[in-house]
């Protein structure tokens, strides 16, 4: 594949993660945050009081980074750290009611968004989109 082609796509990747964020933001009620932070909500869902290094893996970034991420959801209540019981140096995550909630919220607002999008959209470019999607996927976690 010529560079060009390599260049725009990563442009693409990059311009719709931008516009996707965009569409989620909440600007009539100040209770914007980010797509990292919305993942990591999910994530303490699901996996149950997982350690702030373990969310740090899941999202590919460095704990510092994460750690500011995790420091906007607990000062806003939707997530709290806890002591691992085993070991107090290590620091376990859990999810609140509020952060479930919210978590709600954002993937509920997430779907409406995206359907609003995908409308314009033919069946057969959303087949193609979601198969494209699972190949890259697929290809990806191939490492």
């Amino acid at each position: 594949m010529p560079k060009s082609e390599v260049t725009q796509l990563i442009s693409a990747i990059m311009n719709i993660r931008r516009l996707v964020q965009e569409r989620m933001r909440d600007t009539g009620h100040g209770n914007f945050f980010s797509m990292s932070q919305l993942e990591i909500l999910r994530y303490v869902a699901e996996k149950k009081n997982p350690l702030m290094k373990e969310v740090a893996e899941h999202l590919k970034i460095m704990p510092p980074s994460a750690t500011v991420l995790i420091d906007g959801l607990a000062k806003s209540g939707k997530i709290r750290r806890i002591a691992d019981e085993q070991d107090r140096r290590l620091v376990r995550l859990a999810i609140t009611n509020k952060g479930r909630l919210c978590l709600k919220k954002g993937l509920q607002k997430m779907k409406s968004e995206m359907q609003k999008v995908f409308t314009k959209l033919t069946k057969k470019e959303i087949n193609n989109l979601i198969t494209i999607y699972d190949k890259l996927a697929k290809i990806l976690q191939k490492k």
